[in-house]
């Protein structure tokens, strides 16, 4: 079950390694919200330390400025996420993981007091 768990919310492999229709179902899934939000905090400084000295160049025969090239590891590496040409920004990613711990908490919550009633 943890392993169906890791695959679902891509902490196991970075999102950007399955097929699109997939990284569309993941879209679904809260958690890889929250997986991707914590990925983008802790690879902050290193991501720029990384990429400080890279320059426009031409990657397998495309120019491309150092920006596209560190906009395209991010998100093949689940530092962010890309929903078809849109990047989910940061503040939607954390709507979605608070609103659905809201939803479930509340779904809890009537269980519980449906389930204390039988």
């Amino acid at each position: 079950m943890s392993a169906l768990v890791g695959f679902l919310t891509g902490a196991f492999l970075p999102i950007g390694m399955f097929p699109a229709n997939i990284q569309k179902i993941f879209s679904l899934v809260p958690a890889h919200h929250g997986a991707t939000l914590m990925r983008r905090v802790m690879t902050r400084e290193p991501l720029m330390a990384t990429f400080e000295n890279v320059t426009d160049q031409t990657v397998k025969g495309t120019y491309m400025t150092a920006k596209e090239i560190i906009d395209i590891y991010a998100s093949e590496n689940g530092i962010t996420y890309m929903f078809g040409n849109v990047q989910f920004p940061f503040s939607a990613m954390l709507i979605i993981v608070i609103g659905s711990g809201l939803l479930f908490m509340a779904f809890s919550i009537i269980w519980m007091e449906h389930y204390k009633k039988h």
